[in-house]
């Protein structure tokens, strides 16, 4: 039994899909690749070794924020379903 073989009996108990886990492992690169290339082109920006920390300022705000909002989100869920 390999650990793949366990993997996929996890699913089944949890009657997870693995095509939905496809499409969230999709998502997933597609993000990541997202905020890399955001980084190494306000990274490349700069000159300086020292500056590379202010320059990638806007893109570590937005992940902060997008952070919060899904803390407000799944915080305050039986709330935002009510309006």
């Amino acid at each position: 039994m390999s650990l793949f073989d366990d993997f996929f009996s996890l699913l089944e108990f949890y009657n997870a899909n693995t095509s939905v886990l496809g499409v969230y492992l999709l998502y997933f690169i597609l993000a990541l690749d997202l905020y890399m290339f955001l980084f190494v082109t306000f990274g490349s920006t700069v000159l300086k070794v020292e500056d590379v920390s202010a320059s990638v300022v806007p893109v570590t705000l937005f992940m902060i924020f997008e952070l919060l909002k899904k803390i407000f989100v799944k915080n305050n869920a039986a709330y935002l379903d009510s309006i």
